[in-house]
């Protein structure tokens, strides 16, 4: 009896955090819209394969470029402010990533809308969170159904 009672206590728990809602938008453990050093990204993301430093010719004013084989993740001031998701190597939310079936999207609650373009969808935790913090473009293979890319979007940038 106890064994079946920890069974269901175990179970409500994975199905609540699996189905509840996200307030952010993260990568492996950094949020959107929030400031990271050097030490803390590496710590999250791992060693780079190249980083490209800010320059008076940017156009963006003190953007930082992380890539990671073909993933790349941009900072602005410390500021997570975009990233592309090209492989399996990173997840949206610790849960969504490439190479996934796009019907597991559904799991991260949040509000999905599709795109005029066949195989693009839009993530985004809530209406408010879109306009304010980003969103995420998941870009699907349409023709088995699996996630090729996730790219994600801010508002925050600033020129």
């Amino acid at each position: 009896m106890r064994k079946i009672i920890y069974s269901l206590i175990f179970s409500l728990f994975a199905f609540s955090n699996l189905y509840s809602q996200h307030s952010s938008i993260k990568v492996n453990g950094l949020e959107l819209g929030q400031i990271y050093t050097d030490s803390q990204i590496r710590d999250s993301l791992g060693t780079p394969t190249s980083i490209i430093l800010p320059s008076e010719d940017d156009e963006v004013l003190d953007l930082t470029t992380y890539f990671y084989n073909n993933n790349e993740f941009f900072f602005q001031n410390g500021m997570l402010t975009d990233f592309v998701i090209s492989s399996n190597q990173f997840k949206l939310n610790n849960f969504l990533t490439v190479g996934m079936d796009f019907s597991r999207a559904t799991q991260l609650g949040g509000i999905i809308a599709s795109s005029t373009i066949p195989g693009v969808y839009y993530w985004y935790p809530n209406e408010i969170y879109r306009s304010e913090k980003g969103y995420a473009k998941i870009i699907v293979n349409t023709s088995d159904n699996t996630i090729s890319s996730i790219v994600v979007e801010s508002p925050i940038l600033m020129l």
